[in-house]
């Protein structure tokens, strides 16, 4: 009905490539990016810090505004008095030393006279931490460093500047189960078991943890559980062999032992693992990376929550089975040419993926960015190691820890890399594997100082909101 096509070309052993092609109107996003910005006749940037100036600006020329910049108040001020400035301009602004409700810029242009629509440029803390919608001032707000997608939804969202960027920090986040439940979790993943950790804390949820699927199964016989989330791939165990004892221990305890619901956490799609879950005795599945809401509607759904749940009172971690890894890894490099520029990380999905109860917490973000840029660098060598040595289930593994990881930090160059790589491997082509160290190399260290400039926005963002 859409006048276009679909097919597949499948290869037997090595998959299937579905592909789809339908006409469409040419540029019809850039024509509605045109719409926008006939409308602003300039757009003027006030901007302190000379290197996010310029980078701002050559951002906003490159999307075709006509735009100009300032470095203060004062200058803006005088700019926006000029008779000859059309009265639909927009102004985008940061004020560095009022980082948080208030935004006295915005006051001295109304008080003014001036009619120009005002998004002001806020870090990343504030972003998650204020109620925005509830701020009087400026017409919208938009993280730094902005990019031009933002921007034009900026302007989109508030056409008479009276609207914001809600849908990045939504004010009527639905509310999260609170569970009560005992949670053991099964994954190797330290960023992937931090992120669970905090999203079932803030369930009321008390969690033991286990890196690999022995500990699993120990934690298992020596402790009850209303639920267990279980990785399939791990290192000395793997979760369908964990999943298999659990069952076995359960059917020896007879008719007095419940049977525990065990949920797949895998971050594969392959033919045959639904299969193999179900074979395995296990109940369900959430793929990774998962939000917290998409966990939270999961375990309702085998979880019974406790009467003595209650809001605001968080969960513990009541055990955890630490994994560390002796490896002197000397620190990523800069990134290659090739990638040098080029967007690594997807912020805005970052950020939306380690919310919590509808907000973006900084801490957690900040957390889980220092443990990817420490734990990759072991897995990157143990992946070189594993295929100079011929191991291709080792090469595999830490291939496949790798994307799982990128994934969650919204690397997805980076990941999708990794995944074609743990594919090479799986099929046994380590010749191939290896001509893309270099690429994963690359891509890495780009991820790497892009998390890093995040990280640290983050840290000055909190000390500029609490300094008085």
């Amino acid at each position: 009905q859409m006048g276009g096509q679909i097919g597949v070309n499948s290869q037997a052993g090595q998959g299937a490539t579905f592909w789809f092609c339908v006409p469409a109107p040419a540029c019809a996003a850039a024509d509605a990016a045109q719409a926008v910005r006939r409308e602003p006749g300039s757009v003027l940037l006030v901007e302190p810090h000379p290197a996010a100036r310029a980078a701002t600006l050559e951002m906003l020329r490159h999307a075709g505004f006509q735009a100009s910049a300032t470095p203060d108040a004062a200058c803006a001020m005088a700019l926006l008095s000029d008779d000859a400035r059309s009265p639909g301009d927009v102004v985008l602004y940061a004020e560095p030393e009022h980082p948080g409700r208030e935004s006295p810029f915005a006051k001295r242009v109304r008080a003014g006279g001036a009619t120009p629509r005002l998004i002001k440029l806020v870090t990343l803390a504030a972003m998650a931490e204020l109620d925005l919608p509830h701020i009087d001032g400026p017409d919208a707000w938009i993280p730094k460093p902005a990019s031009a997608a933002q921007f034009l939804r900026a302007l989109r969202n508030s056409p008479e500047g009276h609207s914001n960027l809600g849908e990045l920090e939504p004010a009527d986040a639905p509310q999260l189960p609170l569970l009560g439940a005992r949670v053991l979790l099964a994954e190797d993943n330290a960023i992937n078991a931090e992120i669970a950790i905090e999203f079932l804390k803030e369930m009321d949820c008390s969690v033991v943890h286990a890196p690999n699927g022995a500990d699993a199964v120990a934690h298992f016989s020596a402790q009850s559980f209303d639920v267990v989330l279980m990785d399939c791939q791990m290192p000395v165990m793997d979760g369908f062999e964990a999943t298999r004892r659990i069952r076995q221990i359960e059917a020896g305890a007879g008719a007095s032992q419940r049977r525990t619901p065990i949920l797949a956490v895998t971050a594969n799609a392959l033919s045959g693992d639904s299969e193999r879950c179900i074979a395995a005795g296990m109940d369900g599945h959430i793929g990774k990376p998962f939000a917290q809401n998409e966990l939270g509607e999961l375990l309702q759904r085998w979880v019974t929550p406790s009467p003595a749940a209650s809001r605001g009172v968080a969960g513990a971690v009541v055990a955890v089975s630490a994994q560390s890894t002796a490896l002197d890894v000397p620190p990523a490099g800069p990134p290659s040419s090739a990638v040098a520029h080029a967007p690594a990380i997807d912020r805005e999905a970052l950020l939306k993926g380690l919310r919590i109860g509808g907000r973006t917490r900084p801490e957690l973000v900040s957390k889980v960015i220092a443990l990817f840029v420490t734990d990759m660098p072991p897995l990157l060598l143990a992946l070189r190691l594993a295929l100079a040595q011929g191991d291709a289930r080792g090469a595999e593994r830490a291939v496949h820890t790798l994307k799982s990881s990128a994934a969650s930090v919204a690397a997805l160059e980076l990941a999708q890399l990794a995944k074609g790589v743990e594919s090479l491997a799986r099929g046994g082509q380590l010749d191939e594997a290896t001509l893309a160290l270099p690429q994963l190399d690359a891509w890495f260290a780009q991820t790497a100082q892009q998390l890093s400039a995040m990280q640290n926005e983050l840290r000055q963002s909190e000390l500029e909101v609490t300094s008085p």
